[in-house]
């Protein structure tokens, strides 16, 4: 799995543009997180280990972040990510995102089935 949080920061005396996340509203340092969220068939039990923590100034988009990261998976690992990872598939095969609604267009029941289970924790 791959997320980003954002962190709210006091405003910085130079280059505040920089750091001035437009969605959030105010000046933010991001954090992406890449975690293993594999169940562990022998423990019975869910295993949550980071694996990469990245951070980066407000202002610079979830995927690109990850761009730049430069983090090599396996390809066979399973990435599950949110729409801000939108063209992620190009760069990792096995990635999966939630499908992104076009203008005047609905979701099929299918589409919506992966949101479903990705935001349950499945």
């Amino acid at each position: 799995m791959v997320d980003v949080s954002e962190q709210e920061i006091e405003r910085t005396q130079k280059k505040q543009k920089s750091c001035y996340s437009g969605k959030q509203g105010y000046h933010t340092l991001k954090s992406q997180v890449v975690a293993d969220l594999a169940q562990r068939a022998r423990c019975d039990q869910k295993s949550e280990q980071i694996i990469c923590v990245r951070c980066e100034k407000g202002r610079v988009h979830d995927f690109r972040l990850w761009k730049e990261s430069k983090i090599g998976l396996n390809k066979e690992i399973e990435i599950l990510g949110d729409k801000g990872y939108q063209g992620i598939q190009k760069l990792h095969q096995n990635s999966q995102i939630p499908h992104k609604k076009k203008k005047k267009e609905k979701l099929s029941k299918e589409q919506k089935k992966p949101i479903v289970s990705y935001h349950n924790g499945a």
